[in-house]
């Protein structure tokens, strides 16, 4: 995986700013969890990378933003690190 600089980490915690608010925020009927996934998958796409990952760890991202809701009902900075964290060793340039 290529090393993501400090200028490209504003992109991975942004995509994980808007995940983790969509999860949160419940904007939708059903999949919100799912629909965060995309849009921040779209986010990085349209910054310039591709997040690389399987349905297991797909699944592992849906479980961490689920975490952030239980936990306070608001976005919890720790666990936004890790989805971060998790995001930036996952990532390539396109």
């Amino acid at each position: 995986m290529p090393y993501v600089n400090s200028h490209d980490n504003s992109v991975v915690e942004k995509a994980s700013i808007i995940m983790g608010i969509i999860a949160l925020k419940q904007p939708f009927f059903d999949g919100n969890r799912r629909t965060g996934l995309v849009a921040g998958i779209k986010f990085l796409h349209d910054n310039g990378y591709r997040l690389k990952i399987n349905q297991k760890e797909q699944d592992e991202l849906i479980e961490m933003l689920s975490k952030s809701k239980k936990k306070y009902n608001a976005l919890d900075p720790e666990v936004l690190k890790q989805v971060s964290f998790y995001i930036s060793k996952r990532i390539e340039p396109i």
